[in-house]
Formats: structure tokens, sequence, C-alpha cells
């Protein structure tokens, strides 16, 4: 907690500009009357935030049993405004609840992320850690290319006098990629592709692993001259790696999960942090693969992934043996090696070996990517061409 503040700046700026409060409310897609009606609660609530303000660095204070519901988390130089029911809200896995919020004083749109509110005291404590671990990796990758953008990390005290830390994340307007990827244009998808290899390599440098990459954690934007950009979001279950660390809960994904990590839950098995570094890089091929397969001229590999293995205990329990023949001929059936060398399906079969230690790193895919999007641009003139 920062020192006793007596007369916060915030108190001055709340005063000084309620035009422009009201303007980035518009902008949220408030009516000009519910505009003034939330700025006038603003400015009533100055000399409740002054209380507030002499034990505490941070407040939330809710307008509750009202037509228009509105929740502000103020800072002594920030205000955050969460409006219920403005563009919607979501449930955000099973643990956090993300909602879209509006700074006040630069009307940037966020996604804020706090811990579920129906939870019990010890599952409410391990939310808040999760979160608190969020922000710091977060932080940490802070503007890096193809990762989420974080603007802020709050403690506040809410009604009932309990810390909640709010962590506020870019807000997104274009969706993420499972709601998107069908409609995208090729040259589109080409441009996402290189965000996330370069999203998951800055992820991987900082010693972090992702653990849980899929569509759904792509989050897009859209770009001046019809451009898209995508980065990765969602670090809920994301780690530090340490060779020597044991992880002590597998999760992530099923779809999406390397096969070596399927046999280690299978069997209960120890697995270490660096593992999951290894396995993130077969999340982002079955990403890519899926983005990218009009390109390469055939069907993406994961819509058959499970189904051409036939059994997935098959599989795991050959990895587990350590059965490099075995692994080698399912990989065949799989994804297997291509004959004529493209350079994008070079790309995706190293990073989809069955086998964990012939897999690509993700420092070695951004290596290899200018020569495959080299070629991917040949590809797509050809198809774009009206010939």
């Amino acid at each position: 907690m920062s020192s006793p503040i007596s007369q916060p700046p915030l108190y001055g700026l709340l005063q000084e500009n309620p035009s422009q409060m009201i303007s980035h409310l518009e902008g949220a897609g408030l009516t000009p009357f519910d505009a003034k009606k939330v700025c006038d609660f603003v400015q009533k609530s100055i000399p409740l935030l002054q209380g507030f303000f002499q034990q505490y660095c941070a407040a939330t204070i809710s307008r509750k049993h009202s037509t228009l519901p509105v929740t502000l988390v103020c800072t002594p130089t920030e205000v955050y405004v969460h409006l219920k029911g403005v563009k919607g809200s979501y449930l955000k896995g099973a643990i956090k609840t993300a909602k879209e919020a509006i700074s006040l004083f630069t009307g940037t749109h966020l996604k804020r992320l706090v811990a579920h509110p129906n939870l019990s005291n010890a599952d409410h404590f391990s939310v808040e850690n999760s979160i608190h671990l969020e922000y710091t990796m977060l932080h940490e990758l802070k503007g890096l290319r193809g990762v989420a953008t974080l603007f802020d990390g709050i403690e506040t005290i809410n009604s009932k006098g309990i810390p909640t830390f709010n962590l506020y994340e870019k807000n997104y307007h274009l969706g993420d990629l499972f709601e998107k990827y069908a409609e995208l244009p090729i040259k589109n998808k080409l441009e996402i592709a290189e965000d996330l290899i370069c999203g998951l390599y800055h992820i991987h440098s900082h010693d972090i692993a992702h653990r849980d990459l899929k569509l759904d954690n792509v989050f897009l934007e859209k770009l001046e001259g019809g451009s898209v950009a995508a980065v990765i979001g969602d670090f809920n279950l994301a780690i530090k790696s340490n060779p020597s660390t044991p992880v002590k809960t597998l999760t992530g994904t099923l779809d999406y999960l390397a096969p070596e990590k399927l046999y280690h839950i299978r069997h209960s098995l120890p697995w270490h942090s660096h593992d999951e570094i290894v396995a993130d890089v077969w999340s982002l091929g079955l990403i890519l693969d899926l983005l990218l397969f009009r390109i390469r001229g055939a069907p993406a590999a994961i819509a058959y992934t499970w189904s051409t293995l036939n059994d997935r205990s098959k599989l795991t329990h050959l990895i587990g043996l350590g059965n490099t023949q075995k692994i080698e001929e399912l990989q065949e059936s799989f994804f297997s090696k291509p004959e004529d060398h493209f350079p994008l399906d070079c790309l995706i079969y190293g990073m989809l070996r069955l086998d964990p230690r012939e897999r690509l790193t993700s420092e070695q895919v951004l290596t290899l990517w200018p020569q495959v999007k080299a070629e991917c641009v040949l590809v797509i003139s050809a198809l774009e061409s009206p010939d």
C-alpha cells in the first residue's frame, strides 16, 4: 500500500474535465443522457474517494440497484469504469470474469479481469494469486510483438473491505481467432502467423511457458490498410520455465495438447516446466497448419489429428516407451515428411514432430520464417491470379 494521500490528483481531474469524460463514455456506447448520469455519479463520489485515499492506494465504488449499474475502480490518478450491459460481459474460463472497461481520462477500451465473485475463500485466494502471476508475466512481456498488451494491475478494496486484484488488458475489438479464422483473407492469415511466431518466441525467451495456446486465446485487431494484428493472450495457465522444477498440475485444452503431455497426464508421471516450452510449439504448429492449409494445398492436420492416429493411448504409450521407430511410423500417417521440401510444409512438419526431442524450438521457427513467408507470398499471388 502507498502512503496516505491528502489530496489526490484525481480530485482535481474529476472536477476539471466533465465534458471529456462524457465524450469517452459516449464512445463506449452510452447515450448522451446515460453518459451524463455516470459522470454525475463520478462527481458525487469525490468526497467518498477522498476518504478512501486516506488509507488505500485504490478503491472500488459500485452504483447498484439502478437502471444504469456502474462500477468505478479508482487510483489517485486514474478512473476505470466498468459499465454492466455495455457491449456485454462474458465468463473467462472457470475462475475469472473478463468484462469490458474504459479509462475515463484517456477513453482507452480495456478488458478488466477480476476474480469470480462466487468463490469460496480458499478458491478466491487461489484466483487472486493466479491473476497476480498473470500480471507479473504480462508486465515482463509488455511492448513485445505478438503478446497481449497490459495496461495496469490494481489492488482495490471492495465494499466489504476485501482486497481484490484487477488486471487491465487491451481490448481487441476484432475478437479472437476462433471466431474469425474461417472468414479472414489468406493475406491476413499470413500476417497473423508471423505475429504468433514472434509472440511465442518472445514468451519463451523470457522463460515463460503459455500452456494453453489455442485459437480462442489469439486476439485480433484491425489495422490501417486492411491488415490484421494478432496477439497471444490469456496467461492464466502460464508458468515460469525451469528444467529442474516439476509441474504439480498438468493442464491445457485437450485438442491442442502435445502427445507426450497426454502420456504424462494419463500415467500421472513427473513433468517439468521446461517440457511445457516444447509442448507450446506443438500447439502453435496446429494453429499455423489450420491457418495456412490453403497455401499447403492439403487438409489441415488439426482436423484429423486423432482420427488418423486412431487411438491416443496407442501413441502416448509409444511416447512413454521412447520407441523411436514406432513413433516414426505413426508420424508418417499423421504429418509425413514433405517430399517436395516446400518450406511451409517443412516448418509445420518440424513443429508437429510426435517425438518432442525432434521438434523445432520457437527460436528455430522464427529463424526459418522469412524463407517460409517468401514462398507463401508467391503461392498466394498465384492463388489470387485471375488466370
